[in-house]
């Protein structure tokens, strides 16, 4: 689902925090007998479909720019069940797509990278 928001056209060129959870790989704690697979996953592993800025910042970090009450945009992965992106201001958010429980933990990020990327690009064009 996404709100059709025109806002998210700003993260063309605003940069997108996500909080630095999207990189743990849940996958690697199934199988703990194999070390081929690693805790983390690389941003360039689940941000090569998003083409636009974006940082990794930890929890701490975003709480403080929330506390700060400054103006931004961030993405939170709940519990690997949902991916949702806000504006920093407001309570509502102006992205929310569900999580794939059945892929892997990468292209589960990677996909829900690229879909709002894809929304991104759509909005843009209704400024």
């Amino acid at each position: 689902y996404n709100s059709g928001n025109k806002i998210l056209s700003k993260l063309t060129v605003d940069t997108l925090f996500l909080t630095e959870n999207c990189l743990i790989n849940l996958n690697s704690r199934k199988s703990g007998t194999d070390d081929s697979l690693s805790i983390y996953l690389t941003d360039k592993e689940i941000m090569s479909k998003y083409p636009y800025p974006y940082k990794i910042i930890s929890f701490e970090e975003l709480e403080s720019k929330l506390a700060n009450n400054e103006r931004f945009f961030y993405a939170i992965f709940d519990s690997r069940s949902s991916f949702c992106v806000f504006e920093s201001r407001s309570v509502d958010f102006l992205y929310l797509a569900y999580l794939n429980a059945t892929l892997s933990e990468k292209r589960i990020i990677k996909k829900k990278m690229e879909s709002l990327a894809k929304e991104i690009e759509r909005v843009k064009y209704f400024k």
